[in-house]
């Protein structure tokens, strides 16, 4: 503590004038608080709820098993999925769903809330409806041929197709990809 105070008597002073203080507001007479003062206070005085369980700790409970087979329509046919669509949204999903099932060896069901298609348990596509779309998810898409520039996304390899629901899309390139992503998941 000797070399700090030796240290600032020491040190030289700066030619530059520091901050200017602020007069504080001088201080209300006890007995007169603002209304935002006793409103904090009757909010503090209020008894809180009793904290509610976390997610986590409430799926903590679960097996495993438990714990990712709670969806309702996990393993369901996509017709239930596609019937709960808008008739133009529905309309699109019925014919890619036709189309991906055409293929031999197909399998669909729902997974993660969409219907998913499988060819010998790989999964090659997706179908779910966005905001004015119904997306159509291609894995393998990255190396198809796209001289439209219609595929998006920035995966190692899965991409989608943004099919508008308002207006004309372009369903012979549609099931160009379809086909090209069957040739894929066969190929591996």
């Amino acid at each position: 503590m000797a070399k700090r105070v030796a240290k600032k008597a020491g040190a030289k002073k700066s030619a530059k004038p520091g901050p200017k203080k602020r007069a504080r507001p001088a201080p209300k007479p006890a007995g007169t608080k603002s209304a935002s003062t006793k409103a904090s206070a009757k909010k503090a005085l209020r008894k809180k709820p009793a904290a509610k369980k976390s997610a986590a700790k409430a799926g903590a409970a679960l097996s495993d098993k438990e714990r990712w087979t709670t969806r309702s329509d996990l393993g369901a046919a996509p017709s239930t999925y596609i019937e709960r669509l808008p008739a133009p949204a529905r309309q699109i999903a019925q014919r890619l769903h036709d189309t991906l099932m055409s293929y031999d060896g197909v399998d669909s069901s729902i997974k993660w809330g969409m219907p998913v298609y499988t060819l010998a348990g790989e999964m090659f596509a997706s179908i779910w409806m966005g905001k004015g779309y119904i997306r159509l998810g291609l894995v393998g898409g990255a190396g198809f041929d796209d001289p439209d520039g219609l595929l998006q996304g920035e995966g190692k390899g899965h991409r989608h197709v943004k099919i508008p629901l308002q207006g004309s899309w372009n369903e012979p390139v549609m099931m160009e990809f379809i086909r090209q992503s069957v040739a894929h998941t066969r190929a591996t």
